[in-house]
């Protein structure tokens, strides 16, 4: 918890990639904490954008956030049934760009059922808070595009309304599994999440996406797990002002395979690798002067994978990356190709100190294309993310964590592209 609020406060809400996901279910023994925590956070580019594109809106880059945060976890198990609820609440103060002032809110909550080697997990969640909405968009008046009396009017949005977008989603799932300890067993899901956008200019406004899945297992204690499986998932936009800029959804289907193994004590790995189609639904038609087809669908490899390797007792190095297909806030697209990579490394120096040095890498890339020449949107970019934090424990309620953060990112305009660095002091006291 002191990691993850303890990051950048003005990185608000992500949608999740390909729909909502499924936890494996609540701890087996029985947790109440209340935590605390204070943050100060100075950012140097709270805009998140070039120094000209922020010179021109009512937006001062340079920031100073403080940001009071009260987390809960909870979980009862009942005999080999459980309930479980996690909650933190946030308000974010800005010492220059007070009108950015806003809450952060995360809840989480569900239950688990067992009965043989069957269980099932029941899951619910709500979260709200800003979160940057890239490429102002371009509104159309009055007519379809290539039809004659329409009015398309270029840059009807600023850079301060898309951060002072706030952005709410809400989702639930349902999980089933039936497996033994070794043999093969069954598994699948279902989950449905929807999202909405409080700066509808600037891309989709909001969005439903439904995912579900399901394959067989194959696992023993000396091979780990294996497990094939397909996946289909439907996202479907609506209430967007610039509807006729935007597809009215997409659906991928594809199928994968995942492995996961612990390796001794010291080393724990999973890779998927799987192939995906994504498909648009009804694309916006494609105005004299593009070229190509930049609403073809895509189909190809996506993954996801990791390894952990505790090289000593204090000592743990972990490795992550993935590809993975994620709805769109651009205007003009409908879907995200998102390839990321990163390393972290961990050091316990003594008792009471730890250390973490974290590297991160992600491309972007939208399908679709401006379908206007003088719109502000992007279809490329690339984030290079370096950070690095030290961390005290005075006791077993009381911890301080001091981090820094730099960040780069490219974009295909330059409007988008931007050198951002962080500094960040968390106080958190564990209250129960």
């Amino acid at each position: 918890m002191t990691v993850a609020t303890g990051g950048s406060a003005a990185a608000q809400v992500a949608p999740p990639p390909g729909g909502v996901g499924i936890p494996g279910g609540p701890p087996t023994t029985r947790t109440f904490t209340l935590e605390a925590q204070a943050l100060v956070e100075h950012d140097s580019n709270l805009a998140r954008t070039s120094e000209s594109q922020a010179a021109a809106s009512n937006v001062t880059p340079t920031d100073t956030i403080y940001a009071p945060t009260v987390n809960m976890n909870f979980a009862m198990p009942v005999g080999r049934q459980a309930v479980f609820f996690n909650a933190s609440e946030s308000y974010l103060f800005h010492q220059t760009n007070t009108r950015l002032n806003s809450n952060r809110t995360n809840l989480t909550g569900g239950g688990s059922l067992a009965a043989g080697p069957c269980s099932a997990v029941l899951r619910g969640g709500y979260s709200r808070g800003r979160s940057e909405v890239l490429g102002p968009a371009t509104a159309q008046i009055g007519g379809a595009i290539g039809a004659t009396g329409g009015t398309l009017l270029p840059g009807t949005t600023n850079l301060e309304s898309t951060i002072l977008n706030i952005e709410t989603t809400e989702d639930a799932g349902l999980s089933l599994s039936c497996a033994r300890a070794s043999g093969i067993g069954i598994n699948g899901q279902l989950s449905q999440q929807w999202t909405s956008n409080s700066e509808t200019l600037s891309g989709s406004g909001s969005y439903r996406s439904t995912t579900g899945s399901a394959g067989a297992t194959y696992q023993r204690p000396a091979f780990g797990a294996l497990t094939v499986g397909g996946v289909y998932a439907r996202t479907i936009y609506g209430d967007q002002v610039n509807a006729g800029l935007v597809p009215r959804g997409f659906e991928t289907t594809g199928a994968q395979v995942s492995f996961n193994r612990q390796l001794g004590g010291r080393i724990q790995a999973q890779l998927m690798i799987g192939y995906t189609h994504a498909h648009d639904l009804s694309p916006p038609p494609i105005p004299a002067g593009v070229t190509g087809d930049p609403f073809a669908d895509f189909s190809g490899f996506t993954y996801s994978g990791g390894a952990s390797f505790r090289v000593t007792s204090r000592f743990q190095a972990k490795a992550s990356f993935q590809r993975s297909i994620s709805p769109s806030l651009l205007s003009g697209s409908s879907y995200e190709v998102l390839t990321g990579y990163g390393l972290d490394f961990q050091y316990q120096l003594g008792t009471h100190i730890s250390l973490d040095l974290k590297g991160d890498r992600q491309q972007s890339r939208s399908n679709g294309a401006p379908l206007v020449v003088t719109a502000q949107t992007l279809t490329e970019s690339s984030v290079n993310d370096l950070s690095a934090s030290v961390s005290y424990r005075f006791n077993r309620r009381l911890s301080a964590q001091l981090s820094g953060t730099h960040e780069t990112r490219k974009a295909d305009n330059v409007k988008f592209a931007y050198d951002n660095d962080r500094i960040a002091l968390t106080l958190s006291s564990t209250l129960f």
